[in-house]
């Protein structure tokens, strides 16, 4: 939160407005992940999860997801709730994304972040309640932990596409290997880059 900001700039009327995200000061994390880079089609299985995906989230330094604390206990951005159930097994906060201009309804991009601490990816979500996601529509999540199964997303294989410069994909690498990246068996592919 501390290092994200945003201007809007006026120019001529004959060119449209601007708007610029300015991260300052910026890491070497903020530069890799804004740089241009492959994208790749990652299918994550409950067994990855368990082997890769679960220990890299528990190894993330708390300081670089201290932002999410700051939002759950409304030390920053207490301006921005759009809504909270504040119920800390299954309540969330419900925030526009940082991408969204704050102007255009049809451009909203939310983030919604869940009380319980326990939620640490999509695969934890059980039962009714507790909604988050990686591009995942809510009321899909709903549909599919209260008419599919409540432990749906701890047993599918999950479909994400990440950045060559992600640290979750040199995980996925450090333990399946560089020809599990090259196998082409729709594990992996490189997509354009966005």
């Amino acid at each position: 939160n501390d290092v994200y900001s945003k201007y809007e700039g006026q120019l001529p009327p004959q060119h449209a407005a601007i708007n610029v995200d300015l991260i300052y000061p910026a890491t070497a994390k903020h530069i890799s992940k804004h740089s241009t880079q492959n994208y790749f089609m990652l299918q994550e299985s409950p067994r990855d999860y368990m082997t890769i995906t679960r220990p890299f989230i528990q190894a993330i330094d708390k300081k670089r997801i201290q932002w999410v604390y700051n939002i759950l206990d409304k030390s920053k951005e207490v301006d921005r709730l759009l809504f909270e159930d504040p119920d800390t097994k299954n309540g969330f906060m419900l925030h526009p994304d940082l991408k969204w201009d704050q102007q255009q309804a049809e451009s909203l991009y939310c983030i919604a972040i869940c009380h319980s601490r326990e939620v640490q990816s999509m695969r934890d979500i059980t039962g009714m309640g507790a909604v988050a996601g990686r591009a995942h529509l809510l009321s899909d999540v709903i549909d599919n932990v209260e008419n599919i199964a409540e432990d749906y997303y701890s047993r599918r294989t999950l479909t994400m596409v990440l950045g060559e410069n992600d640290p979750l994909v040199g995980a996925f690498i450090e333990a399946k290997g560089m020809d599990w990246l090259q196998e082409g068996h729709s594990m992996c592919h490189t997509m354009p880059v966005m």
